[in-house]
């Protein structure tokens, strides 16, 4: 699959680049944990929060209640899952890292097929912010270390499990709140 950069023309279709200076939040997320062997999510973290910068980040929701977390690690290939928000999706790279993205109209009977994705590489310091309708996984690491990202959300999201299982649209179950997961199909199986 080709990288396309976020400053090309193609990801204005998943989102859009957020110019300012976050170098705060990126001082605050520089102490948080990054395994070489894993991901590490964690929905909302007390000192990205207290960042200057997240007051200009929740301006991004409209004003809603947002949460300042972070999702750190090494993942070279990809999870072979794929997931969406009620609400766009904040992303703060301190690394330079890979998004593999798609559209939620790509969804068919709760299923999404590999070639129906774009990656696009975000560079170290750069901040995006996905529209609600683009489906995306975890970062994929550019390189061989391990990568920092900053992840804002509508409040509540990903922060426990729903009491009954929702379905959503095509068919898509909500794994946790806010939180609409399937897996990416390989594309030989598309019959």
């Amino acid at each position: 699959m080709q990288i396309k950069s976020v400053d090309s023309k193609d990801f204005a279709r998943y989102g859009y680049i957020v110019e300012g200076d976050f170098s705060e939040m990126l001082t605050a997320l520089a102490n948080s944990p990054c395994p070489n062997d894993s991901i590490i999510y964690k929905a909302s973290d007390d000192a990205l929060q207290a960042t200057s910068v997240y007051n200009q980040v929740q301006l991004l929701f409209g004003g809603l209640e947002c949460q300042a977390g972070y999702c750190n690690g090494y993942n070279p290939l990809g999870t072979g899952k794929t997931e969406y928000h009620i609400g766009s999706e904040f992303i703060l790279a301190a690394d330079d890292i890979i998004l593999d993205i798609s559209h939620r109209e790509e969804i068919n009977n709760g299923i999404i097929y590999a070639s129906k994705f774009d990656a696009f590489r975000v560079r170290a310091g750069q901040a995006v912010m996905l529209y609600e309708t683009t489906t995306h996984h975890a970062p994929r690491s550019d390189g061989d270390r391990c990568f920092r990202t900053v992840v804002g959300l509508l409040k509540g999201t990903n922060v426990g499990k729903p009491e009954n299982i929702v379905i959503g649209d095509n068919g898509v179950r909500m794994t946790d709140t806010n939180k609409w997961l399937l897996d990416i199909t390989d594309d030989k199986n598309n019959e």
